[in-house]
């Protein structure tokens, strides 16, 4: 189910205005909101001030979900290729994703023989900003192995 046009309402209503105010908005989006780089707001918000950026997002995100989420049809040919991975593989996941929810690290899990899944607790869909130490020193960790 797609809305034409909502995202990009929305996108004026939300994601346009003052720095601050963009700046509080993402802050209160993150489970710790205390650990946001403030330069990251701040590229983010740089990018919603340009209509080419917003247009090629919201392209993009109609084209691999709807409402109720991931389309299966993205998501399915990912799953097939899974067990084709013949490398060790280490999957790292936020345990408050909103676009992949947690319960499809079992799914990599349980079809890549081997793999190593890493989940990060108060974490959306970036684990690597959220906790970057901890992130490094698993791919750290992981790569020297």
């Amino acid at each position: 189910m797609s809305v034409p046009g909502l995202g990009e309402l929305l996108g004026a209503l939300f994601m346009q205005g003052d720095l601050d105010k963009y700046t509080a908005m993402q802050r209160q989006s993150w489970p710790d909101p205390g650990i946001v780089p403030d330069e990251m707001i701040r590229l983010k918000y740089a990018a919603t001030r340009w209509q080419d950026i917003r247009k090629t997002y919201f392209k993009t995100l109609r084209s691999i979900s709807n409402f109720w989420g991931m389309k299966n049809s993205v998501v399915a040919p990912i799953v097939i290729g899974l067990s084709s991975l013949v490398n060790p593989v280490l999957v790292v996941w936020g345990e408050q994703d909103d676009l992949l929810p947690v319960s499809q690290a079992q799914i990599v899990k349980d079809k890549i023989p081997g793999a190593r899944v890493e989940i990060f607790e108060n974490c959306k869909h970036d684990p690597m900003v959220m906790n970057p130490h901890r992130f490094n020193q698993l791919v750290l960790e992981f790569l020297g192995t």
